[in-house]
C-alpha cells in the first residue's frame, strides 16, 4: 500500500517495490558491513535503518534473512535529513 500525503515523504510497505535493483545492492552492501562493526541506527526495537540514496530503510530480522519493514522516499536531501534527525 502506497500512501501519498502532500509535501510528506511517500511512505512504502512490503506490497510496493520502490527499490531499484542498485538501491537494494546498496542495501545489502551497507547491511553486511553492519556485520564487521560499521555503524548504523538503531531504534529501541532492533530494527536497522539505512539511507540508500534519498530512501530510509527500515529493516528488521538477522544480518542471513533480514526483512524490510518500511521504506521512506524523500523529494530531497533536506527533508531526509531533517527526518534522520528525529530518529
Amino acid at each position: 500500500m502506497t500512501q501519498r500525503i502532500p509535501n510528506k515523504p511517500v511512505i512504502i510497505n512490503n506490497s510496493g517495490k520502490v527499490l531499484t535493483n542498485q538501491e537494494l545492492a546498496i542495501w545489502s552492501k551497507k547491511l553486511a558491513e553492519l556485520k564487521t562493526g560499521n555503524y548504523a541506527k538503531m531504534l529501541s526495537d532492533g530494527t536497522k535503518v539505512i539511507k540508500v540514496n534519498k530512501k530510509i530503510i527500515f529493516s528488521k530480522g538477522t544480518f542471513e534473512n533480514p526483512v524490510i519493514n518500511r521504506i521512506v522516499v524523500f523529494d530531497d536531501e533536506l527533508e531526509m535529513s531533517l527526518f534522520w534527525s528525529f530518529l
